[in-house]
């Protein structure tokens, strides 16, 4: 078996022959041989329309973007979607979106219990969270150490990441919110046991509200994706 690749490597849609490293990637044997508007469909049919409503339109916003191939990096797989307006000489972070394969939710959530509990966390959990973990798992748009979604068995509280400046650590409840997103420039989006949103921009060392729930967040989100930028807490000038 090959090693991982360092740096990620694109399988260019369409795939005719699965190769050794999507061997047991779930995306490969979904689209094998597939194009156009048979892809568009098969991708549609393995994303499960969730019960959240902000959550079923950041699916339906994802899949009007264009399924460009499956990328492999570090022995994970994901589905890369460009968006439809790209402009490939010209691309840049913010412009494609990767995710993983969907998970099983009751696996998600037993994950998420448990990351909580290893916190010492009450609170902080709403259906709408657990969805999103278990249908866009991976959610990224970068490759390095930053611009991902942090998986729940990784989850950290704003209080310990910023532990070597205890004098920037804001108040409860953001002191023990937990990240779960790490952009690019260095902010978090953080999620305060009450369930609120917030980044916490890094330059600053301040909270930034976003919204009062994940699903708030997640419209959100959905706005910014046609910004075509990287997402963190300034946005394009």
């Amino acid at each position: 078996m090959p090693d991982p690749p360092k740096i990620p490597l694109l399988h260019p849609f369409p795939i005719l022959e699965i190769p050794t490293d999507l061997a047991a990637c779930p995306w490969a044997r979904a689209t094998l041989g597939l194009d156009g508007e048979e892809l568009r469909g098969a991708i549609a049919g393995h994303l499960p329309l969730p019960a959240d409503p902000a959550l079923a339109r950041l699916r339906e916003k994802l899949l009007t973007y264009h399924p460009a191939g499956i990328v492999t990096y570090s022995s994970r797989s994901y589905l890369q979607l460009d968006h439809p307006e790209i402009d490939k000489e010209d691309e840049g972070i913010g412009e494609s979106y990767y995710l993983g394969y969907p998970a099983l939710r009751e696996e998600v959530a037993a994950a998420i219990t448990d990351a909580l509990h290893t916190l010492g966390i009450a609170g902080a959990v709403s259906a709408a969270l657990i969805e999103f973990y278990a249908l866009f798992p991976g959610l990224r748009e970068d490759f390095q150490c930053t611009g991902h979604f942090i998986q729940p068995g990784e989850w950290h509280t704003l209080g310990s990441m910023l532990s070597d400046v205890p004098d920037i650590i804001p108040q409860e409840p953001w002191a023990s919110a937990i990240c779960l997103y790490h952009a690019r420039n260095g902010d978090d989006v953080v999620l305060s046991s009450s369930g609120e949103v917030a980044w916490y921009c890094i330059a600053e060392a301040e909270i930034i509200p976003i919204a009062s729930d994940f699903s708030g967040f997640l419209d959100y989100l959905i706005g910014y994706l046609d910004l075509r930028w990287p997402l963190d807490s300034y946005g394009p000038d």
